[in-house]
């Protein structure tokens, strides 16, 4: 039981510690602990691995709470031989931490398309909520500005969906069998701290609707 829960504190204070440390003084005492961290995380002591990992993932479903959904993101993507297709709500980003949790994310698709892999990134565009209206105002929201300078300076397929509807997705399409869909946005507050469920779900048949979907998405909204 004690293997267990550490191996989910490494996991969490390893990402919380990395996440903006060059930010203060004690930026590089905050990241040399956090690499610690990583390295105990991996070592044998534990019997974690990216292999272990992997042969879990053989179950048709997995449930991802919490932290876990990250750690199966950037495995599964790390992975992916022909296709990385994203339908995000809300993905944020922050120029100024080089080694935040998001950065993880932008450099592993920036990566993936120079390999020839089909990136393919779809963003929510909605209008700012008007506390005072009760309603959405007219100026438009920027909550995915930011990750969309950053994937456009890299080159990735990036695109907004109209104001029409929300774009409440947040699915991850990987190859032709491996999605990832549920509750988390990719947010600092999503991905590390807040209480969030999603789901791994290794079936063609089920992702092939998916396929559909985005693809129809894709298709209506021009590369802004």
């Amino acid at each position: 039981m004690f293997f267990p829960q550490m191996k989910v504190w490494v996991r969490r204070w390893s990402l919380v510690l990395a996440d903006g440390a060059w930010e203060n003084p004690f930026g590089f005492l905050r990241l040399a602990l956090a690499l610690v961290l990583i390295g105990v995380g991996a070592g044998g002591f534990l019997g974690w691995s990216s292999d272990e990992k992997t042969q879990k993932s053989g179950e048709p479903v997995e449930i991802l709470l919490e932290e876990e959904y990250l750690e199966r993101l950037l495995l599964e993507m790390e992975s992916a031989k022909s296709k990385i297709w994203v339908v995000m709500y809300v993905a944020s980003y922050n120029p100024k931490h080089e080694y935040g949790v998001q950065q993880k994310i932008v450099r592993i698709l920036s990566k993936k398309y120079r390999q020839g892999v089909d990136v393919r990134v779809l963003l929510d565009a909605s209008y700012e909520w008007s506390s005072r209206k009760g309603r959405p105002s007219d100026r438009p929201s920027t909550k995915n500005e930011d990750m969309m300078k950053a994937l456009k300076k890299e080159g990735v397929p990036v695109r907004y969906d109209g104001f029409e509807q929300i774009l409440h997705g947040k699915w991850v399409l990987i190859d032709d069998d491996r999605s990832i869909l549920g509750s988390h946005n990719w947010t600092y507050s999503a991905l590390v701290k807040n209480v969030e469920a999603s789901v791994f779900l290794r079936s063609k048949e089920h992702q092939e609707e998916l396929n559909q979907a985005f693809s129809k998405l894709w298709d209506r909204f021009e590369k802004p």
